[in-house]
């Protein structure tokens, strides 16, 4: 399978400003997760703002993901990761972005933390959103589903970025808002840097 062209990002000069070339929207598409998982390591992630606020707007940010483990343990708290199934939930890890950029609620320092049980970004599998099958990976960004210490909440900000193509250069797929927090929505992709 080729990696896809526009997963590869381009900067463009704008006024004096460099700014990432929105990726290509995959929404249309048939999901297709070519890879048999997500990998690790750290990733260019661009999302465009196809509604909201922002309409039109696009965010370059950096993305790192790790392996979760049963005896990840927070350097904050001294807590052990409490997952019900650690399948269910393959990698964690934090991410950064201007996000009022396309109108995305998340909270900065949230989506930046390292910490193992409650991570700026967790993978889960989510079998719940039409057009996606059974078990697709799915990002939560800087949401109060993000904890591994036992606590079940829903509500709150954040983001939740749905996997429609993945290979092995990357992945790509639809954002939207994850809790009760009003937000815009679009697509992303997330480009592979190496380990």
């Amino acid at each position: 399978m080729q990696p896809w062209p526009t997963l590869a990002l381009s900067l463009t000069l704008v006024a004096g400003v460099a700014r990432a070339e929105p990726c290509e929207d995959v929404s249309a598409r048939p999901q297709s997760l070519a890879a048999t998982i997500m990998k690790t390591g750290s990733f260019r992630l661009v999302l465009v703002a196809t509604s909201g606020r922002q309409a039109g707007g696009v965010v370059e940010g950096d993305l790192n993901l790790l392996p979760t483990r049963s005896t990840d343990r927070s350097p904050q708290t001294g807590q052990l990761a409490k997952d019900r199934n650690i399948a269910d939930v393959p990698l964690y890890g934090w991410a950064s972005a201007d996000w009022k950029l396309v109108d995305a609620p998340v909270g900065d320092a949230r989506a930046r933390s390292r910490d193992p049980i409650l991570p700026g970004v967790l993978v889960i599998f989510a079998s719940w959103k039409e057009g996606y099958s059974a078990r697709t990976p799915v990002l939560l960004i800087s949401t109060v589903s993000n904890r591994r210490d036992g606590e079940l909440m829903t509500d709150g900000g954040g983001i939740g970025l749905w996997v429609r193509q993945l290979n092995e250069t990357g992945f790509a797929g639809e954002w939207s808002g994850w809790g009760i927090a009003l937000s815009g929505s679009g697509y992303f992709c997330a480009t592979s840097l190496g380990p």
